[in-house]
């Protein structure tokens, strides 16, 4: 079997208080190899659920992993139109999945 096929990704999402009084987001993404587009899909990801990015690290290059961790406001759980971590944890891995099959194109 081709290795490529296999790639390791880890997202993790956290709920966080944000100094301004409201709740937030911390999100941890990591690849053993970073695509073209990740960084621009995942954003658009976060963006399209209505989450804010405050601040963000991002480690990308060709063929080297990719890593971005990202603070963020938006609305935890409940009704409505709020987001839960394993809402926003799908999303994000469907904006990975969507960025690694246009790869293969």
């Amino acid at each position: 079997m081709n290795a490529e096929a296999y790639v390791y990704i880890q997202v993790s999402v956290s709920w966080v208080e944000l100094d301004s009084g409201g709740s937030g987001f911390r999100i941890n993404v990591s690849m053993e190899r970073s695509r073209p587009g990740l960084l621009v899909s995942v954003l658009e990801a976060l963006e399209e659920l209505g989450l804010n990015v405050l601040d963000a690290a991002v480690s990308c290059a060709d063929d080297a992993a990719f890593r971005l961790q990202a603070l963020g406001s938006g609305q935890q759980g409940g009704s409505g139109s709020s987001v839960d971590e394993q809402m926003l944890r799908q999303a994000v891995l469907q904006a990975i999945s969507k960025c690694l099959n246009h790869d293969d194109e």
